[in-house]
């Protein structure tokens, strides 16, 4: 279900995370529970895909689901994307730790180190979260339940690797990742993010042509 799952470049398929905190109800590791809490404001939880998302396509494009939300009112879970060279313990959800961008579920999305900006969308069980990287204008968009959300221009530079990336401070949660296994909320395939001759409505995919940022 991503247009690109048909050439011979890795795409990530499921999600690797570290931490003790976090286990994965399956063996293909796209549905994840959070066993313990974590204190906002301390120290959150990072998931990072298994490959980087790949230079050399124009887009991309992953879903996070949120089955169950969690135990603590105070917590929060962001999704994004993430620079492959920094570290994977931090303070901070996605969009305010350096090389993220993101989107959380208390309805801000941030590129650090700017000031975050208001989404309207506070996220609740069941929500389908998307977020996808346009590699022509180096920027960031979201999705909620299958709508357009938001899109930020972060400049994402063809010299850095990112990870597509879920970071939080739930106990209790559950969410499932859609890399592309499964159909999408959001028409992905049919967007203006992907080329028009792959199925989209965006200009024919130049693969000499520069991206900016």
């Amino acid at each position: 279900h991503c247009p690109f799952n048909r050439s011979n470049i890795p795409l990530p398929t499921h999600l690797n995370c570290l931490s003790k905190k976090i286990i994965f109800e399956d063996k293909e590791k796209r549905t994840l529970v959070t066993t313990q809490r974590v204190l906002p404001w301390q120290h959150f939880v990072m998931c990072l895909s298994d490959v980087v998302i790949p230079q050399d396509i124009p887009s991309y494009y992953f879903e996070v689901t949120c089955v169950t939300m969690g135990q603590n009112r105070d917590g929060v879970l962001s999704i994004g994307v993430y620079r492959s060279d920094k570290p994977t313990k931090v303070a901070l959800d996605l969009g305010r730790i350096p090389g993220s961008v993101g989107v959380s579920s208390d309805g801000y999305a941030c590129v650090y180190p700017t000031r975050p900006k208001e989404t309207g969308c506070i996220w609740s069980q069941g929500d389908v979260i998307g977020c996808g990287v346009d590699r022509f204008t180096g920027s960031v968009f979201f999705t909620a339940n299958g709508k357009f959300v938001t899109e930020i221009q972060a400049k994402l530079s063809n010299y850095h690797s990112y990870y597509a990336a879920l970071c939080l401070s739930y106990a209790g949660a559950r969410l499932t990742v859609n890399f592309g296994q499964q159909p999408f909320a959001y028409n992905f395939a049919k967007s203006r993010f992907v080329p028009v001759e792959l199925g989209g409505t965006a200009p024919k995919y130049m693969e000499d042509e520069p991206s900016s940022g």
